[in-house]
């Protein structure tokens, strides 16, 4: 992706599948040297399901998903790889409406891209927080093999 012959490797954080027990060594020197892209950027992902109706009540803007993060790291590239082959390092199987959203690691958390599982494959999409309340149910860094 980055570089010619590295693939997509979506890493959970969590402990036999345990939201609530997470890595602590996950911020160490040496896991985020591994879960870099060639320009330095660490990335992570998170996966979310729809659990029913926002409670919001009010209008507003959203900030849509990137098309890309880096000129080799684009949403196009990266949903290839997603409906090529199993890229995480759990038994996953998606369900219809779970949403993928990969953003960088820093503290601005306006840049992401999200995919949405539809019809037995990941599309390029994003769920509305003012029309569906979400729940995170995995989460995890990427990284590039």
């Amino acid at each position: 992706m980055c570089e010619t012959g590295k693939n997509l490797k979506l890493c959970t954080c969590l402990i036999d599948g345990n939201i609530n027990t997470i890595i602590h060594h996950k911020n160490s020197r040496r896991n985020k040297k591994n879960a870099k892209s060639d320009s330095g950027k660490i990335y992570k992902w998170s996966l979310r399901k729809i659990v029913g109706n926002s409670d919001f009540l009010m209008d507003g803007i959203l900030i849509p998903p990137n098309d890309s993060f880096e000129e080799n790291l684009t949403a196009e590239s990266l949903l290839t790889e997603l409906n090529t082959r199993n890229c995480f390092d759990f038994d996953y199987f998606p369900n219809e409406e779970d949403n993928l959203v990969i953003n960088e690691d820093n503290k601005n958390r306006r840049g992401f891209i999200s995919f949405v599982f539809r019809k037995g494959k990941w599309q390029i999409g994003d769920h509305s927080s003012f029309s569906f309340k979400l729940e995170e149910f995995n989460f995890g860094k990427v990284s590039f093999e």
